[in-house]
């Protein structure tokens, strides 16, 4: 009878062990779909989705997917989710991987991961975008142009001239856009989100 109930006892844990280790595996595997699947969109986005100016400037629509992946995954997963759209896409467009623009693309969504994934408001959508458009777009992608393309720090003045238009043009566009999707369509993709993989309701 002993022996019985302990061998109850040894399958019951060892269902509760492997149960539980099997769910994680799932959720992992789920999580990593979804970064693969933002991943593409993100590459969609950057490649086909913005208008060019001259040859360091465009406007792009990339931002979205950008607050999104931070909103879904945080910080880190989102930087990593960034960064290989980046490096991935160029690779398939036949471009030559510039490290400081990924560099930049990825602080973009670390700073949107860190706002935006918990705790998330207006003040916080604000300051990932001031990060996006006014840290990252204008003063860091712009040294980045200097350094890879226009012969060092010298010809800084002269990007940053250039893309002080996009600066002003898309930092608004951003915020109406942004404010418009954390208010309608970031709600319910969070709830998904949270309920297929973390399941929290």
């Amino acid at each position: 009878m002993e022996n019985e109930q302990r061998k109850r006892l040894l399958a019951s844990l060892q269902e509760s062990f492997f149960g539980f280790y099997k769910e994680k595996n799932i959720k992992i595997v789920m999580k990593i779909c979804l970064m693969g699947l933002l991943v593409a969109l993100l590459i969609v986005f950057e490649r086909t989705v913005y208008i060019p100016v001259g040859d360091s400037s465009r406007y792009s629509f990339t931002f979205i997917m950008i607050y999104v992946s931070g909103l879904l995954l945080g910080a880190v997963d989102a930087a990593l989710v960034a960064g290989t759209a980046d490096v991935v896409g160029g690779i398939l467009a036949g471009y030559s991987i510039n490290p400081l623009i990924t560099a930049c693309v990825m602080i973009s969504a670390f700073g949107a991961g860190l706002l935006l994934y918990k705790d998330r408001n207006l003040v916080k959508l604000s300051v990932a975008i001031i990060i996006n458009e006014l840290v990252c777009s204008l003063l860091l992608k712009s040294a980045a142009f200097a350094i890879f393309y226009g012969g060092g720090m010298k010809s800084y003045p002269h990007y940053l001239g250039i893309r002080i238009v996009q600066f002003a043009i898309m930092t608004p566009v951003e915020f109406v856009v942004m404010f418009l999707l954390y208010k309608t369509l970031f709600p319910r993709l969070k709830k998904m989100v949270n309920e297929v993989i973390i399941n929290e309701r």
